[in-house]
């Protein structure tokens, strides 16, 4: 599976440095408050919906920019589904065992957040990382 982000954006390598070089000096001219995130785990390897909080640890669902995600339950194949668009501040997906199914919705990752994949797979939906989306086709195997 790929990732395809609608804008082309063709940068050469030394313009890619000019552009690290000027947003890390932007970035060192603001300085930021630390936002409190919380990491929410999908608490076994069962299959069911992202909103029924039952299915997160603590019984909450991730579903705004202070939440992390993490999908990593061990066992029997299960599937996760993704029944509202939702936005969150990071996604962690590395079980074997998980898919995470979007159908037609969109998984917001907030500006700044984060997402590894390392194992398991997504179908269907769309991402949006802060305010570029990107549509999941394929990702590479």
């Amino acid at each position: 599976m790929r990732m395809v982000l609608p804008v082309p954006v063709r940068l050469r390598s030394s313009e890619l440095i000019r552009c690290l070089v000027l947003g890390v000096g932007l970035i060192g001219a603001f300085s930021f408050s630390a936002k409190a995130q919380t990491t929410l785990s999908w608490s076994s390897a069962t299959s069911g919906n992202w909103t029924a909080a039952s299915n997160w640890t603590t019984s909450t669902v991730p579903n705004s920019s202070s939440y992390i995600a993490s999908i990593t339950a061990t066992g029997s194949p299960y599937t996760i589904t993704l029944d509202s668009s939702e936005t969150i501040d990071g996604l962690t997906l590395n079980s074997s065992a998980a898919t995470l199914a979007m159908g037609s919705n969109t998984l917001t990752i907030a500006s700044n957040g984060t997402v590894s994949i390392s194992a398991g797979s997504i179908t269907g939906g769309n991402f949006t990382f802060g305010a570029v989306p990107a549509k999941v086709d394929d990702w590479p195997e």
